[in-house]
């Protein structure tokens, strides 16, 4: 898919999700090893709209990752159901992956674990327009 450089990255969730859950989003530049996007991500009024803006433009013609991580939590309270993500090209976000120095396992803390899955989210890969 392609993404502009200079807009927000918008992800649309099918119910509302609870106020926090933003804090596991991350977007990296080429890989999910690659260097944090500085950015922030806030709610749509509803809670079903996720905006992440970039702090400043994203590179042209270039691949990013964008993590969505796994204590991500419906207004409910439940974890975010994550496992359709690859109907929209995610993919899963492994131990294998975020350990060894794969995104400096920063992002492996209980926060960002998917309950019962041994997973940490998803990640989508994308390259700008």
């Amino acid at each position: 898919m392609n993404v502009g450089t200079s807009g927000p990255i918008v992800i649309t969730f099918s119910h509302a999700m609870r106020a926090g859950s933003e804090m596991y989003v991350s977007l990296h530049e080429g890989t999910a090893t690659g260097a944090a996007v500085a950015g922030h991500a806030t709610w749509s009024t509803d809670s079903t709209r996720l905006t992440f803006t970039p702090n400043a433009p994203l590179a042209a013609h270039s691949t990013y990752v964008l993590h969505l991580g796994g204590g991500m939590m419906d207004s409910g309270g439940r974890a975010a159901d994550l496992s359709r993500c690859p109907q929209f090209g995610g993919q899963a976000a492994t131990g294998q992956m975020m350990s060894g120095g794969m995104m400096g396992g920063s992002e492996m803390g209980a926060g960002w674990q998917t309950p019962g899955t041994g997973t940490y989210g998803m990640i989508f890969t994308f390259t700008t327009a």
